[in-house]
């Protein structure tokens, strides 16, 4: 239970109040040579796993092994299947291709 002379509320004096001297704040010449860096190492770690990633499929471009389908491979999962001459371009906007069906 709360006394009859303490207050729930308690004031703060300002001039009590006094900066801790250990802190130090960042300069904006420091900030802006942090963010430089950080930026240099989000270049690096992207190239890098570009590098890391796209090094096995242009090797099969280069080789001119690339195949053109469509379709999907799965047959047992998807077991539509429909008549018709495949052309580029899609339709309205839409796709890579569209099917002609007599």
């Amino acid at each position: 239970m709360i006394a009859s002379n303490d207050s729930v509320i308690h004031r703060f004096d300002n001039d009590s109040v006094q900066p801790d001297e250990t802190s130090q704040e960042l300069s904006y010449m420091q900030f802006i040579l942090l963010l430089i860096v950080m930026i240099g190492f989000g270049i690096v770690v992207g190239f890098g796993a570009n590098k890391l990633k796209g090094s096995k499929t242009s090797t099969t471009a280069q080789n001119g092994k690339v195949e053109k389908t469509a379709g999907i491979a799965d047959k047992k999962t998807f077991k539509d299947s429909a008549e018709g001459v495949l052309k580029e371009g899609g339709v309205d906007g839409e796709g890579n291709f569209h099917l002609e069906r007599p």
